[in-house]
C-alpha cells in the first residue's frame, strides 16, 4: 500500500521551491549519486530532474530503507 502524500508549500509567495526527481532503481545507483553528491555536482547527474514550483507533493509506491537528507 502507498505511503499517503507529504506535501510542502512555500511560505514566500515570490519565491519558489526546488524540486529534485531522483530516479535510483538499486544500491548501488543510491551510492554513486551519494559520491557525486559529495563533490557538489548531483544536479548535473543524468539521473536527477530539477524544477522550480510553489508547491510539492510526494508519494511513494513502495517503503524506503533510506532517506538522505539535503543539505
Amino acid at each position: 500500500m502507498p505511503s499517503p502524500a507529504k506535501t510542502a508549500k512555500c511560505l514566500v509567495p515570490s519565491k519558489r521551491l526546488e524540486a529534485a526527481v531522483v530516479e535510483v532503481e538499486n544500491a548501488a545507483e543510491v551510492v554513486r549519486l551519494a559520491t557525486v553528491a559529495a563533490f557538489g555536482k548531483w544536479r548535473d547527474d543524468r539521473k536527477v530532474q530539477l524544477t522550480k514550483t510553489k508547491r510539492l507533493a510526494v508519494r511513494l509506491s513502495r517503503a524506503v530503507a533510506v532517506l538522505v537528507p539535503a543539505k
